[in-house]
């Protein structure tokens, strides 16, 4: 016997909510983001000989700024801490997921791992860095970097080109030892 008596010619009803289908869910403002940038083609990053050239030349420039300031502040954009700003920009920190998530340090873990109550010193460290890699050869950070605003001193650099990107593999691969030396 079903749960409750449905017109034998009602398409809308359903005999059980187990045969409902599932209520749409309202979108986080992440999910809205990576809707609004165009499909990924190939794979997330290319290959690792995508770029070289431009990545070995600005690790080179990077070496030489780490050299030459002392303290000196490298941050690499994230996706969840581009999302994370963007969030805090466009006062949608709501709608955004600050759950605990898994704990990895090379897997995704769909939360930016801070509370809303950290955006401004978030934001604060990225626009006081001397160098930022903007990670563009990330997809969605090519399409989702040009939006954000940040307020940054003329005298901070950070990648030039996208190609120029994901500079913290090649500088340690070419670069850590002899600056370690120094």
């Amino acid at each position: 016997m079903s749960e409750f008596s449905v017109a034998q010619n009602d398409k809308l009803a359903t005999p059980s909510r187990g045969q409902a289908p599932p209520l749409p869910q309202r979108l986080t403002f992440h999910q809205i983001l990576l809707q609004s940038c165009p499909q990924p083609t190939g794979s997330m990053f290319g290959s690792k000989g995508d770029g070289l050239d431009s990545r070995v030349k600005e690790v080179k420039v990077l070496s030489g700024l780490m050299r030459s300031r002392r303290p000196f502040c490298f941050l690499r954009m994230g996706d969840m801490e581009l999302v994370y700003l963007l969030a805090y920009q466009n006062d949608r920190l709501d709608s955004i997921e600050f759950g605990d998530g898994q704990l990895s340090g090379t897997q995704g873990c769909g939360n930016p791992g801070l509370s809303a109550r950290h955006a401004n010193r978030l934001r604060s460290a990225y626009e006081d860095a001397d160098y930022i890699d903007f990670h563009e050869k990330n997809w969605p950070n090519q399409h989702l970097v040009p939006r954000l605003q940040l307020r940054r001193d003329l005298k901070s650099r950070s990648n030039p080109t996208a190609d120029a990107s994901l500079l913290f593999l090649t500088w340690t691969e070419l670069e850590f030892r002899d600056y370690c030396q120094d």
